[in-house]
């Protein structure tokens, strides 16, 4: 037992100070290279997709009749196919669970983002543009 306490209070001792002008060395093995972008499915978004989509978010076969889709109208910066993608629940009607953005599925919380990049939007735009996809997405 003390043997741990001392181990515990080696470790608690501030570690030994480096010189100010030492520099860390250097990464013998450079990072990998980031992975290319999926490529984005040319057409419009398919049931097999947005079933594909659903399975996958709910981590089980959902009945296809459960799935409910809409093509909600878009604010105009959003260039890209957008497809509200919801589950129908008893007693409680379509609840979204997220979207198909340019055939990509995408949380709800994300929907936005991947839609259209904001910071590349001049204020008034990003502004608009916001307010209109909460109000008609």
């Amino acid at each position: 037992m003390i043997a741990l306490f001392a181990a515990l209070s080696a470790f608690a001792q501030d570690p030994v100070e480096l010189p100010e002008d030492a520099t860390p060395p250097a990464d013998p093995v450079p990072a990998p290279a980031p992975a290319p972008a999926a490529p984005v499915p040319k057409g419009p978004v398919t049931q097999a997709q947005i079933q594909t989509a659903v399975d996958t978010w709910y981590g089980k076969p959902v009945p296809a009749a459960a799935v409910c889709v809409g093509r909600p109208k878009v604010p105009a910066a959003v260039t890209t196919e957008v497809v509200a993608v919801g589950v129908t629940k008893k007693n409680a009607g379509c609840r979204l669970v997220g979207f198909m953005v340019g055939g990509l599925p995408v949380t709800t919380p994300e929907g936005l983002a991947a839609a259209v990049s904001l910071a590349d939007l001049d204020a008034p735009t990003r502004l608009t543009t916001a307010r209109d996809w909460v109000h008609d997405v």
